[in-house]
């Protein structure tokens, strides 16, 4: 069984597809915008799949993405087992697999036709007729489902053909105005030896190898460069780390020395970059040894990392689908990531035709001023975001994941997550066997890191915790799901303590006496200036630091 807790929206995608499927068996179509969990919802009904004897394959249309679907599949389906079916690797048999389209299509000849009966299509829109019937039509499916962040393509193939229906969706200002996505600002980049009218363009956009030229002829890095500079410095002094998409990979890493000549740490990431060497890169970003990820196109889909606050289009398009993939890699919340600043870069011409922040919305009549925000520029033009009525102080003034949780997480001085309750704080650490997966922990007692021996140490990936044990809940999980699965394990230790909404909290009594004198002994010097709920957290925030400050 599936630890996660899924969100409101994502419990409505799920019942929205089985009540798709109960209507008819044609193939559907599931739209989220990047960072709301298109993941989670699929793992979910490929659980429910499991669940009512069939037999999910689900298909991603390039190798490097299988495994990156691999390590959330698998958090997410219990004690299934997760099989790949990608170049020389062929799992056909375990209960689910994560299959690479090209490599099962050349293996068709030697998998059953019943061997799988419910299909699942990451990134949906890249499947037009004449490349996904041939795997689908070969299987006995009783349902083949779609997921995509948009359901458009840049090239004029109709996706109708293949996905006659969309039974969900949920798009970025959903995701803004419910603090699941980061609210976005834009800044525009006039390259002015830019002439963008005189470059070809095919199927409706600008042709990448003649957008590339042109850009490198202007030389368009020098000037992106010193935009970056003057607009992607943070208060602090330091730069938002980013990551810049460029037309070719002869534009990305010309341009990447240009960013590297103006002091901004850059890698290139291109199609041919080892997975290892990508993880590495990765891992420079998250730490902040690198600033500036550069890639031609590359990234625009399967990268997951939050702590990605500019993106730089550099690869000025006019295609909506194809900029909101590029956008959606800055928007995912990450603590103290304020908002996503968007470079939009352009010639001195054609300003018109290119998409810009403002196409964002959806909505014709928004436009994006300087120093606003996407969500303040609806607000002022209208009052009316996916159905709802916005009142008051209602846009998300800081979009931070911790803040929009219901969970009481608190952050010590060196910076640990954690939750209190009576039994231990439930908090989160980098978990040092992989990039990018972290890992759950509680401690014996709310003053006690380690157990007595009437203690229990628990056991690593339990689904259950007791008040009595201590030690890793769960290990090897992406952020955002350890953040969820520390929210289940304190909300039922300790509901009370745990939750943000619990009685206590809502009252704004004096503290007791005792309370006070306790603080004090803490060195919390202003004590007596909080009230009860205040100087509670305040001396957990000291107690924790005891515990999760130190190696």
């Amino acid at each position: 069984m599936s630890l996660l807790k899924l969100r409101p929206y994502q419990d409505e995608a799920v019942a929205a597809v089985d009540q798709a499927f109960a209507e008819s068996p044609a193939p559907a179509a599931l739209v989220m915008a990047t960072g709301l969990g298109k993941t989670v919802v699929m793992g979910k009904l490929i659980e429910r799949a499991l669940n009512t004897n069939l037999r999910p394959v689900m298909l991603v249309h390039r190798d490097e993405l299988v495994h990156q679907s691999l390590d959330k599949i698998r958090a997410l389906c219990g004690g299934a087992t997760v099989g790949v079916v990608k170049g020389t690797r062929f799992d056909i048999d375990s209960d689910v697999v994560v299959a690479s389209t090209p490599t099962l299509t050349n293996r068709l000849d030697v998998v059953r036709p019943d061997r799988f009966t419910a299909t699942f299509v990451d990134e949906c829109h890249h499947y037009v007729a004449e490349t996904f019937r041939r795997v689908v039509e070969h299987f006995e499916c009783g349902r083949t489902l779609g997921v995509t962040a948009t359901l458009s393509r840049s090239d004029g193939h109709a996706l109708g053909d293949v996905w006659s229906r969309v039974v969900f969706e949920r798009d970025i200002l959903f995701g803004i105005a419910h603090g699941y996505l980061c609210d976005v600002i834009g800044r525009r980049v006039v390259v002015e030896d830019l002439d963008m009218s005189t470059i070809k363009r095919s199927a409706g956009d600008y042709q990448k190898d003649a957008l590339g030229e042109a850009m490198q002829h202007a030389e368009a890095g020098k000037v992106i460069a010193k935009a970056y500079r003057e607009h992607a410095t943070l208060p602090d002094g330091s730069l938002r780390r980013g990551i810049a998409f460029w037309p070719t990979v002869d534009a990305a890493r010309q341009f990447a020395d240009d960013f590297i000549a103006a002091g901004i740490p850059t890698e290139v990431i291109t199609g041919d970059t080892p997975s290892e060497d990508r993880r590495a890169a990765y891992a420079r970003v998250r730490s902040g040894e690198t600033t500036v990820l550069s890639s031609c196109m590359v990234l625009t889909e399967g990268f997951d990392e939050p702590v990605i606050s500019c993106v730089v289009m550099g690869r000025p398009t006019g295609h909506a689908g194809l900029y909101i993939q590029m956008a959606g890699r800055g928007l995912r919340p990450h603590p103290g990531k304020a908002n996503c600043l968007i470079l939009d870069v352009s010639g001195a011409s054609a300003k018109h035709s290119l998409i810009s922040v403002a196409d964002l919305s959806g909505r014709p009549d928004v436009e994006v001023a300087d120093d606003e925000t996407l969500f303040e520029a609806i607000e002022r033009t209208t009052a009316e975001v996916e159905g709802r009525v916005l009142t008051g102080k209602t846009r998300v003034e800081q979009v931070d994941l911790f803040g929009a949780s219901m969970s009481a997480w608190l952050r010590t001085p060196a910076g640990s997550w954690f939750i209190p309750t009576r039994y231990g704080v439930v908090f989160l650490a980098p978990d040092p066997r992989g990039d990018e997966l972290w890992a759950v922990g509680k401690t014996a007692t709310p003053y006690a890191r380690t157990g007595a021996k009437h203690l229990r140490r628990a056991a690593a990936d339990q689904t259950e915790v007791r008040p009595d044990q201590w030690g890793w809940l769960r290990t090897g999980l992406p952020f955002a799901y350890a953040m969820a699965a520390a929210e289940q394990w304190a909300g039922r230790l300790d509901s009370t303590v745990a939750q943000r909404s619990a009685s206590w909290r809502k009252r704004k009594g004096r503290p007791s006496l005792e309370q006070i004198a306790y603080a004090q002994r803490l060195r919390i010097d202003n004590a007596a200036e909080m009230n009860k709920a205040e100087l509670s957290d305040a001396m957990s925030i000291v107690n924790a630091a005891k515990l999760l400050d130190r190696r």
